[in-house]
């Protein structure tokens, strides 16, 4: 049986993320980001509950993500405000830091990262992160989050070196 695809306004978005995210509040104006990326993945077809649902799902409670985030803030919130410059996640400087603080497969993985941020390069300084000064940790989870090559990258590097990313997949 064939799902009925019906149009998802802006105002049921907002009215679905209202009821299924945590905490975290955002702007309108990310809201209305978040909606135009999705109505994006579904160019020739209407957006359902069910496929911003699905989306949602794929892309939060993910461990690996979490600990992507918290080993780039131990790298440059080194002050511990709870913010990093966004030019931390430039390529060059994760690459510069990489180069002066890690080796072998730890360096991999943020050299992975570092490209990965390379290849969305553009959509992120034009999108997400144009104007934006600093990150906090939900910004820069909701970045890592913002498109499937960053999300793939997130889950899949190690920054922190295996110890804690080989017990949280033993759970």
């Amino acid at each position: 049986m064939e799902r009925q695809r019906t149009y998802m306004a802006f105002e049921d978005f907002h009215e679905f993320l209202s009821l299924v995210r945590s905490s975290i509040t955002v702007s309108e104006e990310y809201e209305q980001d978040m909606y135009t990326r999705l109505t994006m993945l579904y160019p020739n077809q209407k957006m359902t509950t069910y496929d911003l649902f699905s989306y949602l799902v794929n892309h939060t409670l993910h461990k690996n993500v979490d600990l992507a985030v918290e080993m780039i803030f131990l790298a440059f919130d080194t002050d511990k405000r709870g913010i990093i410059p966004v030019e931390a996640l430039h390529p060059r400087v994760l690459e510069a830091w990489a180069e002066e603080n890690t080796f072998g497969n730890l360096r991999d993985s943020w050299l992975k990262l570092a490209e990965a941020l390379r290849q969305e390069e553009q959509f992120l300084g034009n999108n997400m992160i144009a104007g934006t000064p600093f990150l906090d940790p939900d910004s820069l989870r909701a970045l890592l989050c913002s498109s499937d090559a960053l999300f793939a990258v997130a889950n899949r590097v190690d920054l922190e070196g295996g110890e804690r990313r080989a017990k949280s997949t033993r759970k």
